[in-house]
């Protein structure tokens, strides 16, 4: 399917979305959270015509070892100054202007940015057109999938990355880049409908500390077009359909189901006919296009507690396996190259992944003591990623101290990062 024709295609649907906006229906119910599909849903009623306005300022100091070819290991400095704005304007009952931004200041800089960098997360306006329609146009964080720490179906997330505070897989989806898009969302009793449309608006990404940096998220066309509808109580599909210039559609889908009282398991998965991951990271002239898959699945059981655990296996067909791995760790520019690639497109460095996250609010029944952990596991090359962040709750002040540590031989996916171990000390005041 050419450019144009899948740009008319989106175009055809969001067209008929409009068309439909007389329809009766009535929107879904409100389900228990596990079940839901990551932002199928459109936004909370709108509030009274007013301002709602909050962010935070945050404080942190920590350290770093950081490792070296040519020395021994050192401990270095770090330190980071966060201003955080986001909110809505409603200029009537049914349109509201929204958006969000963050402002770091970080010394080291987060390469390759200066110390001050301004990350334009959101800036939209929404039309409630109809009970049962939605229209929103500008900067969008539009987040897709039920996994943990991959998502292969969320397509818009590739160079949505431009701060990076921490490991924990919530900040990495909630602190991204949007994308600018035009949006329509459609709702009918148990089901929904969504099409959007992303324009090229730059060729490539800016490294300027206070750019909006449209060519991060903008600098092709796209356009993506999702449906889900209830089939029972606890089973609710979601599937998407994906097309960006020069690649070939994409399919994705999402399904969980709760088991017993406790456990959810989720399923997440994409296809389509791509090229392998080095030859898109290195930009391999008339590289074949296969059929690749990608996937999450995994469990998530919650006990009486609090206590919340998941554990995920992640799997991307188009990543090196061991030995395309292993030939290219002896290939320094071309693994540097795909590292970077990786990096910026949120992909898997090989074919599989474990993971395990945490979640216990009120840890050990301490009122307002939250703790947050992962361990991520690479099978190809047995190196491993571990964090663990500790976090106190005052009314509108938040203490945290996070330790992060990446273990493995040299050139394995955790043993070659810059950052063996860490630690951070983190003061958050909300207004």
């Amino acid at each position: 399917m050419r450019p144009v024709q899948r740009a008319r295609l989106a175009a055809l649907v969001l067209a008929l979305l409009c068309g439909a906006a007389g329809a009766q229906g009535t929107a879904p119910q409100d389900e228990d959270q596990a079940l839901r599909l990551a932002d199928l849903a459109p936004e909370l009623p709108m509030p009274s015509t007013g301002k709602t306005w909050h962010g935070h300022a945050e404080l942190a100091w920590g350290r770093s070892l950081q490792r070296s070819l040519l020395g021994p290991e050192t401990w270095m400095a770090q330190q980071r100054q966060s201003v955080v704005l986001q909110g809505e304007v409603a200029s009537s009952a049914d349109l509201r202007w929204l958006g969000s931004a963050r402002l770091d200041h970080s010394d080291p800089a987060q390469a390759p940015y200066p110390q001050a960098l301004l990350s334009l997360q959101e800036a939209y306006v929404s039309w409630r057109v109809h009970e049962q329609l939605l229209l929103d146009a500008g900067r969008i964080n539009a987040r897709q999938g039920l996994g943990t720490g991959y998502n292969p179906s969320d397509f818009l997330r590739a160079g949505a990355l431009r701060s990076q505070i921490s490991a924990d897989p919530a900040s990495l989806k909630t602190n991204r880049l949007g994308t600018v898009m035009l949006r329509a969302q459609r709702l009918w009793e148990d089901g929904a409908l969504t099409a959007l449309l992303a324009p090229k608006l730059a060729e490539a990404p800016s490294q300027a500390g206070l750019s909006a940096d449209l060519g991060a998220t903008n600098d092709r066309s796209r356009w993506l077009l999702g449906w889900s509808q209830r089939w029972s109580e606890n089973l609710q599909p979601q599937w998407t359909l994906y097309g960006a210039d020069g690649q070939a559609p994409q399919l994705g889908f999402n399904l969980s189901s709760l088991v017993g009282q406790a456990t959810v398991v989720y399923l997440e998965w994409a296809g389509g006919r791509t090229p392998n991951a080095i030859a898109q990271a290195l930009a391999l002239p008339d590289a074949p296009r296969p059929w690749q898959q990608r996937l999450a699945t995994g469990l998530r059981y919650t006990a009486a507690n609090k206590l919340s655990l998941t554990l995920e296996w992640a799997h991307d067909s188009a990543a090196p396996d061991r030995e395309a791995w292993q030939q290219l760790q002896a290939q320094p520019a071309a693994y540097l190259a795909y590292r970077r690639w990786a990096h910026a497109a949120q992909a898997l460095n090989t074919r599989g992944q474990w993971g395990l996250y945490a979640n216990w609010p009120d840890l050990l029944g301490w009122q307002r003591l939250d703790l947050n952990a992962l361990l991520r596991l690479n099978p190809e090359d047995h190196s491993r990623m571990q964090w663990l962040e500790l976090r106190y709750r005052w009314p509108g002040l938040d203490l945290a101290l996070q330790w992060q540590a990446q273990t493995g031989r040299r050139g394995s996916e955790y043993g070659s990062l810059p950052q063996a171990r860490a630690w951070q000390l983190s003061v958050r005041g909300y207004f």
